[in-house]
This record gives C-alpha cells, sequence and structure tokens, in this order.
C-alpha cells in the first residue's frame, strides 16, 4: 500500500518531507520537546517512545497517534512509509510467527536511530546480537559442519548512510526473531537447503571505508557466494540510491591474521605460496578455510533468498515480466505456511462448531471464521494482484496480461491450487451459512464494488462508489416485486469501516441475496473484502454476475464464473435488456420473503 501510493503523487515543497523524516530520525535530547506540548500523548504513549529510543523500532500507532499526527502529515502516512522505505531509511520488520494475525501492530526499524541512543542501550543491543551469531553458529559447529569465515570489502571511501541503507537491505530479508542491528552492525540469516537457516554478520565502519562479512563455511555452503551478494548489494544501493559508482577490493582473512586481496589469490591459489596485502610471499595454507572455497566450485546456495533479489525496480514498480515471475517462489513459499496455518484453524473450526447452539453464538463462529480467511489468504491474494497493478503501471511496453498471467499460473498450479484451496474454504462455511441466513439478510441484489481508495493526495476517490450509487438508484426505481414494491439492494456505504455490525451484514447478505452483481475493476482484485464476497457469492443461494469494468483481464477468477457480458463502463449494467432480465426474476417473487432493513447511502 505504502510503495503504491508514490506513483501519484507530487511533493510541491521538500521541507516538508524534512520535517517529516525529522520527527522519526533524531536525537532523543533535541525531541523532547515535541512531547511537551502533548503531555497527555506523554502518558499515553510513553511506552512506545522509550522503546524507539532504545531499540530504533517505531511502532504504528506511535507514528499514527504522536510523531505523525499533525494535520500535515496524519492523512500521508502510507506515502510517507512509501517513500522513507524505498529510500531505505526504515524497513518493516516481519516476525514469522505474526502468521496472518492482522490486529499485530506494524513496526518499523530506522536504522539511523540506533546511533543516538544511550550508550547503555548501545552496548545491549551489541550483546544481544553477539548471543543471537554465538546461538546460530553453535549447531554447526558442534556437529563440526562449518566454520566461520570473514572477508573485507575495502573502498576508497564509503558516504555517510550506506549502513543505514544497507541495514534497512538486510531485516527486510529475515524475520524479527532471527535479525539483529547494533550499531554499525547487522546479523541476518539466509536460507541453505542443505542447512537450513545460516548465520550471517556484517560490520560497516563508515569511517575507515570498511564492510567486513562474517558468515560459515561448508560443504553445500558458498561464503564467496555471500561476500559477493553483499558487494552487489552495496553497489546497487551506491548506484541506484546515492548516484556514486565506488570499486571495492575484497580482502579474505585467513590463518593467523594473515590477509589476502581475493583478486590476487584466484590466479594463484594452486601455487604453493601466494603473497598477502602487503606483497609478501607466504603458504597456501595460511589461507585456512577460505583455500577450500576457492578451489572448489562456487555454489548458487542463496539463489531464491539473496539480498540483491531486492531491487530499487521492484520497490517502485518497474520490474519486467521475466524478473516479476522470480517472485513465485516467494509466493509459493508464503502460501505454504498460509495454508498449513489457515487448515489449522478451518479443522478447529469444524470441530467445534456446535449446530444446537444458538442463532447468535453460530453466526459468531462462522463471522470469526471467515475474518480469517479475510485477513490470511483473501490478503494473500489482493497483496499479489496488487504487486502485478504497480509493475504493470511502471511498465507501459507491457501488456496486462504478461503480468497477469503469471499470478494465473501459480494460482492454479497444480500441486498448490491456491484458488482451489480457497474456493474448498469458503465452501466448506458456506455450507453452514444456510441453517442461519435470515429473511433479514437477504437482499434481492447485492452490489460488490471495490469502494473508496487512496487517490495519492492525502485525500479519497469516491468515482467508482458514486457510480454504483448511481446504480442502486436505477434499480431501486425500476425494479419491483410482484405487488409493486421496490426491491431491497444492498450497497456498502462505508466501505467495510464501520466494525463488526457492518462486516455482518455483509457476509450473510452476500450468501443469501438473489443478485450479486460485481463490478469488477482492476482495483476489486486488491481488496480482500470483495474477495470474500464473490466467494460467498459464487456458493451462495443467488447468481453472481460478475462485470469486468476498464479491465480487460480477471487473473484471479476462474474463467467460466465470468458473466457473458463484460462491461467496458458501468452503463451494461443499466441497460434495458439487462434491467428486464432482473425484473422477469422479481416479477415472481414477494416482497415479505426480504429484508426489511434500509441501508443509508450518502453520496
Amino acid at each position: 500500500n505504502a510503495i503504491e501510493s508514490l506513483k501519484d503523487t507530487v511533493v510541491l515543497n521538500p521541507q516538508w518531507i524534512i520535517d517529516a523524516a525529522a520527527l522519526i530520525m533524531h536525537e532523543r535530547r533535541y525531541h523532547e520537546q515535541h512531547f511537551k506540548k502533548k503531555k497527555k500523548l506523554l502518558k499515553m504513549y510513553r511506552e512506545g517512545y522509550d522503546l524507539m529510543h532504545s531499540t530504533g523500532v517505531v511502532g504504528e500507532v506511535l507514528l499514527k497517534k504522536v510523531l505523525w499526527s499533525d494535520l500535515r502529515f496524519k492523512h500521508m502516512l502510507e506515502f510517507l512509509l512509501g517513500l522513507f522505505e524505498t529510500a531505505l531509511l526504515l524497513s518493516e520488520r516481519t516476525d514469522d510467527d505474526m502468521g496472518g494475525n492482522s490486529n499485530v501492530e506494524k513496526k518499523y526499524l530506522v536504522p539511523s536511530l540506533i546511533r543516538s541512543i544511550s550508550p547503555k542501550h548501545q552496548e545491549e543491543l551489541k550483546r544481544l546480537l553477539h548471543c543471537s551469531w554465538e546461538e546460530g553458529i553453535a549447531p554447526y559447529k558442534k556437529d563440526k559442519q562449518a566454520k566461520p569465515i570473514s572477508a573485507k570489502l575495502l573502498f576508497s571511501w564509503l558516504p555517510p548512510g550506506l549502513f543505514d541503507r544497507l541495514a534497512s537491505v538486510c531485516i527486510r530479508n529475515t524475520s524479527e526473531e532471527s535479525g539483529r542491528i547494533a550499531p554499525n552492525e547487522v546479523l541476518y540469516r539466509i536460507k541453505v537447503e542443505s542447512l537450513g537457516p545460516v548465520p550471517v554478520q556484517f560490520c560497516c565502519d563508515e569511517s575507515l571505508d570498511i564492510v567486513q562479512v562474517t558468515t560459515l563455511s561448508c560443504e553445500g555452503m558458498s561464503a564467496l557466494a555471500v561476500v559477493e551478494d553483499i558487494q552487489r548489494t552495496i553497489d546497487s544501493i551506491l548506484q541506484n540510491e546515492m548516484g556514486l559508482s565506488i570499486e571495492a577490493k575484497v580482502v579474505i582473512l585467513g590463518n593467523e591474521d594473515c590477509t589476502f586481496f581475493l583478486s590476487q589469490v584466484k590466479k594463484g591459489m594452486k601455487e604453493i605460496a601466494v603473497k598477502n596485502t602487503e606483497g609478501r610471499t607466504m603458504a597456501v595454507a595460511h589461507l585456512g578455510m577460505w583455500l577450500t572455497e576457492l578451489t572448489r566450485p562456487k555454489l548458487e546456495c542463496i539463489k531464491n533468498n539473496r539480498l540483491t533479489y531486492w531491487k530499487l525496480s521492484d520497490a517502485v514498480g518497474r520490474l519486467s515480466p521475466k524478473e516479476f515471475e522470480e517472485k513465485k517462489q516467494g509466493w509459493k513459499n508464503k502460501w505454504k505456511k498460509l495454508c498449513d496455518e489457515c487448515k489449522i484453524e478451518i479443522d478447529e473450526f469444524k470441530e467445534t462448531y456446535i449446530v444446537d447452539d444458538d442463532l447468535d453464538s453460530r453466526k459468531g463462529r462462522l463471522i470469526a471464521i471467515l475474518k480469517t480467511l479475510v485477513n490470511q489468504p483473501m490478503d494473500f491474494i489482493a497483496k499479489i494482484w496488487k504487486d502485478t497493478l504497480k509493475h504493470f503501471s511502471g511498465n507501459s511496453e507491457y501488456k496486462l496480461e504478461a503480468y497477469g498471467g503469471i499470478v494465473t499460473a501459480f494460482l492454479n498450479d497444480t500441486q498448490l491450487n491456491p484458488l482451489k484451496t480457497i474456493d474448498d474454504w469458503v465452501g466448506g462455511v458456506s455450507q453452514k451459512m444456510e441453517a442461519v441466513v435470515t429473511k433479514d439478510d437477504r437482499y434481492g441484489v447485492f452490489l460488490s464494488h471495490q469502494g473508496i481508495k487512496s487517490d495519492g493526495y492525502g485525500g479519497q476517490s469516491s468515482a467508482m462508489k458514486i457510480n454504483v450509487s448511481l446504480v442502486k438508484q436505477i434499480y431501486e426505481d425500476k425494479l419491483l416485486f410482484s405487488g409493486n414494491e421496490p426491491v431491497p439492494v444492498f450497497f456498502d456505504n462505508d466501505s467495510m469501516v464501520a466494525g463488526d455490525h457492518q462486516i455482518k451484514a455483509m457476509l450473510f447478505s452476500a450468501y443469501a441475496s438473489d443478485q450479486i452483481i460485481a463490478f469488477m475493476d482492476n482495483d476489486f482484485f486488491t481488496k480482500k473484502w470483495c474477495l470474500m464476497e464473490y466467494f460467498l457469492a459464487k456458493h451462495g443461494r443467488g447468481t453472481l454476475r460478475p462485470f469486468l469494468v476498464d479491465s480487460p483481464y480477471a487473473p484471479v477468477l476462474p474463467q467460466d464464473t465470468v458473466y457473458d457480458e463484460v462491461a467496458k463502463d458501468l452503463k451494461a449494467a443499466t441497460s434495458g435488456r439487462f434491467l428486464q432480465t432482473l425484473q422477469n426474476y422479481f416479477i415472481e417473487r414477494n416482497r415479505e420473503d426480504y429484508s426489511s432493513r434500509v441501508l443509508s447511502v450518502e453520496v
């Protein structure tokens, strides 16, 4: 969401960006004035503020309620996060234990804060990092599988801020529990098939223009590939983010503190002796573990999760379809984990759902499991499609089908079958809904649409919502029951932000209504609630009639469910022929069989 909001926003006053950055990248002693003016906020959010200045981690609540709570910033949260994340000045923390829990507060690491925290906290961060390193390498050392091995990257000079950006890339590629950051030091992990998660530690000394890398060397693991990965990442940051091109010499650290230039050792490693960095001739035995590294074939052991898989072109939406396809492996890994977690909750729901419970209890259980599906698999698909649109928008030379075909192939993968799995899950839950839906849940027409969206300027665009509201008025005027009463039409006025009461109404009405008209523009597929409406309607009592609006391609949906009359605009939904089709259906039905609730509409 954050990076997507960058595309349509123009900042006329650069000072505004500087002011926003100063609120999260600062020394605490110069920033306390901010709280003196807001004593209540100091009391309410002191814990989050203390955490920020002891670990460098900023919570989303602190950003919303305190740091960026002023009118100048409060409506531009997504834009600012996207801007600073793209510039590698902060990185969202991920935690494998979070799963799909939407209630977990998002947190962001701001590496530049580490420099300004107290010496006591700096030492604590260093201690935790070194403890994590020792714990990480202990199993390998114990089994004598691997040994630590180090190398240095020597630059002619390093610009201030490189460490912050390199740390952001590393942290976004590892989980919260396995990633650590301390002043000038970062610990992250790479996944190696034959070994599992392998720790990598690097220290960036900008004053000496050195980056030192330490990892493991063993069979199935290429330390040289890790070093080259970090070197390529630094080159990318210097060139793409800072507009610099700075060459580096790679120095490998052998036994007895001997150092060798990698470029020279590669040429003479099979000889009896090599020259060290001081030009003295040394026995090749002084290369230590590096001798083994350099004599065996280099392994591409970190191909699927190397740091250089983060690209500026990915962050800002410039990947070609070929580059975009490389993301499929990451989708597969995430889906496998998400699928396992959801299966546990679905199985628990089936085992504990009691048909003899009262109606409210059963509805409550159904709402809970449906919200789980919304916040995990639906959200997963929505994010993939949003990423798809980002790269399609940034590459006008390619058609949407070039990107959408990649998504379609993944969603219909014969082994994983994400789309079919989700369909089966919703189908199983919807069978329970049949016994609990009532007349009050049944509308003649249910209008499904993507609702209000950010316009990139701190405001909101209501174009689709206004258009659909006009369709609603036409339906209410033209569609009549046998007794000439108007047909009730469900129209989500609040775009799913009004809480559980409206969510309950939407979920059961999407299942129980007779005619579900889904207006699917490209943004429809980026909304997890819209996807849930679609799947519920597909398994519900009524007829699902999707219209593709300004979207020639629908990779999320099975092709056999798309309505024949594909619309280039909304006119097809109010054409005389289509209205007559609906009227022929309702003229044979009675008003008393439908909901008496009236939903207000504000346009």
